[in-house]
């Protein structure tokens, strides 16, 4: 769940994508060589899915609607302070590819891993990771200003 929300999901949304992804790898789970990296592939794309069939749809804001904490304690203990919370929303802005690198890395990720898990070169995955780290610290940096 925390890594759809990170990809830009709603927390609605997240917990759809995760309990539609678990059910599909649940008939297979014991085929599954690497479990973490499967259910996070499948969540990106179903995420990735999901957003080109709303596209058509939704008239696209610059308002990022705020990520609220799960109120049930079974879908897992994730809290959100206010920083963290300001972090998840400017993830949120970054573009598609820098969003999807920065959500691996913050799962534990090394650059080299999620190269070979998504099929892109390394240094395309180093120079998404590069940006995304420099515009989250030009937008925090601003928040601060403020």
């Amino acid at each position: 769940m925390r890594f759809a929300m990170l990809l830009g999901a709603r927390k609605e949304d997240a917990l759809d994508l995760a309990q539609q992804v678990f059910a599909d790898a649940y008939p297979r789970w014991d085929t599954i060589a690497f479990p973490g990296a499967y259910l996070r592939t499948c969540v990106s794309r179903a995420f990735n899915k999901r957003q080109a069939t709303l596209q058509g749809r939704e008239t696209s804001t610059d308002s990022v609607p705020e990520i609220v904490a799960p109120d049930d304690p079974a879908v897992g203990q994730i809290e959100f302070h206010d920083q963290e919370q300001q972090i998840l929303t400017e993830i949120r802005r970054l573009k598609p590819g820098q969003r999807e690198v920065m959500a691996w890395t913050l799962d534990g990720y090394k650059p080299a891993e999620i190269a070979s898990i998504l099929g892109k070169p390394q240094g395309v995955v180093r120079a998404s990771l590069y940006k995304a780290r420099r515009n989250l610290r030009y937008a925090l940096a601003s928040r601060e200003e403020d």
